[in-house]
């Protein structure tokens, strides 16, 4: 979840007002520099803000030798494991990976929604989910039967139906906010039917996974969901939802979730906070053939990445302020890290034989988005444009190939502004994308 919108800058102003109290004091008596106005201050679109020299120049190295290479890769590794196990041409698996995104995850949640409504939507072996993606995993795994559940949590609800901003309770304690509202929510739906069927399911050699962020030592926890609820436990539950709750825990907006552990006989308790702080998303591979292996091959697998968000972040003017720096930064650091998990996930199933497909928020939606703002007026809409997308919003290629993704390449400070065409001839097309 992004912390970059209104109420995360709120929030932010709250945690650093001491300091800026301190900068002000130092500042008192100097003038504001005055500077010309920014290329998006002046209203251009920066992607055709280019150097036509340097684009010549780097066109070549650019992602189409890349995606030539790894096309080749993935045909060899489908071609050598069809060789040695006839029978994977014959096997539908497809894994499918939500990632965080808040409030935007009202465009995942239409995207399975629609996509149940063409009649394509396959059985997913493994599903895997991030903050926001954590809460619709579970119903994601579960089929197009809990799709109405989807719409309602995501079209229906308002900040209130999620938390209660509680600033002064933040300067002392763990969060900004009580997520009571969203507990009680989650607890609704999180029923003992759903966790056995979830339970049954993991028994037919299906994965659900989400994945937290541990406090005190940063490291990525992958949680089986399955195996928690096969267990039979009176807390299998209560479980499921600390972990979904801690996974979608904006570190100092919601409260970490505390979880109680067991190592060597000594009762512990990890703080669990927001998975995205250390993945936007992420794959695991269904398993085996064999119980406990991940033996079979994963050649003719189809991912299918679902993104609650946009692969780059609409540009906006940056006040001069250092919290509108700091939080523009800090935005885009994570779009950067949704765009490598993609990048990664689509090498790997380059390399091993299997067929990538990603669906984001169209770069033309009406932006700013705001994560942190829930209101069916703002999500209605979101989950609408998911579902129009599951017919045809789907590309099979990276983040950075298409034209206007790429890097801005410099060797001069005299740009021009024109068509697309300046940034050099586009990449061979080498699937359906939109």
């Amino acid at each position: 979840m992004l912390m970059t919108e209104p109420f995360g800058r709120r929030c932010l102003a709250a945690v650093v007002s001491v300091l800026a109290a301190l900068a002000i004091a130092g500042c008192a008596g100097r003038g504001r520099l005055r500077v010309p106005s920014s290329p998006v201050g002046a209203g251009l679109d920066v992607r055709h803000v280019v150097d036509p020299s340097a684009r010549r120049e780097a066109g070549a190295a650019g992602f189409e030798e890349i995606e030539r290479r790894a096309e080749l890769a993935r045909a060899r590794a489908l071609a050598d494991a069809l060789r040695s196990d006839p029978e994977l041409a014959r096997s539908d698996r497809n894994v499918l990976c939500l990632s965080g995104g808040g409030a935007l995850g009202a465009y995942s949640a239409g995207v399975l929604y629609g996509w149940s409504r063409t009649g394509t939507r396959p059985e997913f072996q493994v599903v895997t989910g991030i903050s926001t993606g954590a809460l619709i995993a579970p119903f994601a795994f579960l089929g197009p039967e809990y799709d109405e559940v989807l719409k309602d949590l995501y079209t229906s609800v308002n900040n209130r139906d999620i938390f209660r901003l509680r600033p002064v309770r933040g300067v002392f304690g763990e969060s900004f906010s009580d997520i009571t509202p969203l507990a009680r929510k989650l607890d609704a739906a999180l029923t003992p039917e759903l966790v056995d069927a979830i339970a049954r399911e993991h028994g037919k050699g299906r994965r659900l996974y989400v994945g937290t962020t541990e406090l005190e030592s940063q490291r990525f926890v992958v949680w089986d969901l399955g195996a928690i609820a096969a267990r039979g436990r009176p807390d299998d539950r209560v479980l499921l939802k600390q972990v979904c709750l801690g996974s979608a825990a904006i570190p100092g907006l919601f409260p970490p979730s505390h979880i109680r552990i067991r190592v060597n006989g000594q009762e512990l308790v990890e703080r669990h906070v927001d998975g995205g702080v250390s993945r936007a998303l992420f794959f695991r591979p269904p398993a085996g053939r064999l119980p406990g292996h991940w033996s079979e091959p994963l050649a003719g697998t189809k991912v299918w990445c679902v993104v609650a968000g946009k692969l780059y972040d609409d540009q906006q003017p940056v006040g001069r302020s250092s919290i509108g720096v700091l939080s523009r930064s800090a935005s885009g650091v994570l779009y950067a890290q949704t765009r490598g998990d993609l990048t990664r996930i689509w090498a790997h199933a380059a390399a091993t034989g299997m067929d990538f497909r990603m669906t984001t928020i169209p770069n033309s939606y009406p932006g700013p988005l705001s994560s942190t703002e829930f209101s069916p007026r703002l999500l209605r809409p979101l989950f609408e444009e998911g579902t129009r997308s599951a017919a045809d919003g789907w590309r099979t290629r990276p983040p950075g190939a298409l034209p206007g993704e790429g890097d801005r390449e410099r060797s001069t400070t005299d740009l021009v502004f024109g068509p697309e065409d300046l940034a050099g001839p586009p990449p061979r097309v080498l699937s359906d994308d939109r």
